[in-house]
């Protein structure tokens, strides 16, 4: 049996490929979307209509330099982009069409003026499937 990575490759508009290090957390998620009439009656019975199956990856790196971080950030900031990691149901590598969410990242150590030095405690975001 293969032994699976958690390699991160994003496929940018102008199909430009960039390979994320490896995130020191994987969690991917699998959700439900439903429309907008899904709830319960008068009765109290719920009523779903779930019109799609997404995912999502949240993703956590550690102790980054400056650099590390500008090019996490970079490869992406565009508004969507299509990521292929390793999907948790089939346990394969799929490509998925997604945006990232809320971005946070701590700074840890900060000994100058000089930005390029700056080390980060981690990084943590998350890409959603549209």
């Amino acid at each position: 049996m293969a032994t699976v990575t958690t390699e991160l490759v994003v496929t940018k508009g102008n199909n430009n490929t960039v390979t994320l290090p490896y995130p020191q957390e994987y969690t991917p998620d699998i959700y439900d979307v439903d429309a907008a009439t899904t709830g319960r009656n008068a009765a109290g019975t719920m009523i779903r209509d779930r019109v799609a199956i997404k995912r999502k990856f949240n993703c956590k790196w550690a102790a980054l330099t400056q650099s590390q971080l500008t090019t996490i950030l970079n490869a992406t900031e565009e508004a969507s982009f299509r990521l292929t990691v390793v999907d948790p149901k089939s346990g394969t590598r799929q490509t998925y069409w997604v945006y990232v969410g809320d971005r946070s990242m701590p700074v840890y150590w900060y000994p100058s003026s000089d930005t390029t030095s700056w080390m980060y405690a981690s990084l943590s975001m998350n890409f959603i499937e549209m």
